[in-house]
């Protein structure tokens, strides 16, 4: 069972490496979630 902090994003036609192939996609996503007074 996860911990209900665990979040998942799929993005169609990405591999591991998010940091090389959409850098500011994943740096405005980590700034959101960190935003987020869950």
């Amino acid at each position: 069972m996860a911990h209900p902090l665990t979040r998942v994003v799929l993005w169609q036609g990405r591999g591991h490496y998010l940091h090389e192939e959409r850098p500011a996609g994943l740096a405005a996503l980590l700034r959101e979630w960190c935003a987020d007074p869950r």
